[in-house]
């Protein structure tokens, strides 16, 4: 799936998810694709590969906490792990 991702083989991407998928984890995911104005698995994944604090994370002057869910299966790490001084 990964290779798809990165070859940007949409149709694929979100075939092989459509046909993997049963029908209560495809309504958890369009739940979570909401925030992202997508309906596409293909352009949800790409939308949250482009979140990344790293240019931004030195610039933060006010304490702040980046946190994960325990058990996150749909996004895991997807966090930053970064403090301020």
């Amino acid at each position: 799936m990964i290779e798809l991702l990165k070859a940007c083989r949409k149709d694929e991407f979100d075939g092989n998810l459509n046909k993997m998928l049963d029908p209560a984890t495809k309504k958890s995911v369009a739940f979570r694709m909401r925030p992202y104005g997508v309906t596409s698995y293909f352009d949800a994944f790409k939308a949250t590969m482009a979140y990344n604090l790293m240019d931004v994370a030195g610039k933060i002057e006010c304490p702040m906490l980046i946190t994960e869910p325990a058990n996150e299966a749909f996004w895991p790490g997807r966090r930053a792990s970064y403090t301020t001084s």
